[in-house]
């Protein structure tokens, strides 16, 4: 009986010490009544063609508002969307917002995700968005 107790016990401490960022899932659960900043970078033909800084708000499954403010702009602009996740990919919509299109998530964890947009090609668009959760 007192083997099998510690053997529980054991079993216990393994399932709580195992428990990490890894086993973050993104998705949209994970996502609502969450709020992110970070930096956009963005490039063309691999040059870097503007930085700016980032905050996202994610209200419920559907719906969120980010600010954008571009490094030489004097004010951020702000923008309601709506949201949709198909595995990897964040799809905000409408698409001809600052942010709108799809984002591949290269990279994701409990506090922190970088997504990625534009092909990556040597003559194309390439923007790179690091968030941090802040609350």
């Amino acid at each position: 009986m007192q083997a099998l107790r510690i053997l529980f016990l054991f079993t216990m401490c393994i399932s709580f010490f195992n428990c990490s960022d890894d086993d973050f899932k993104f998705s949209t659960e994970s996502l609502i009544q969450t709020k992110w900043k970070g930096d956009l970078k963005e490039y063309h033909k691999g040059e870097n063609i503007r930085n700016s800084t980032v905050g996202i708000i994610f209200y419920n499954e559907q719906e969120g508002e980010y600010d954008v403010k571009a490094e030489n702009a004097s004010n951020p602009t702000n923008t309601e969307f709506s949201y949709s996740i198909e595995e990897k990919v964040l799809i905000i919509m409408p698409s001809g917002i600052t942010l709108g299109g799809r984002w591949i998530i290269s990279h994701s964890e409990k506090n922190k995700m970088t997504l990625e947009r534009g092909t990556g090609s040597d003559d194309g668009y390439n923007g790179i968005m690091t968030l941090t959760k802040v609350n």
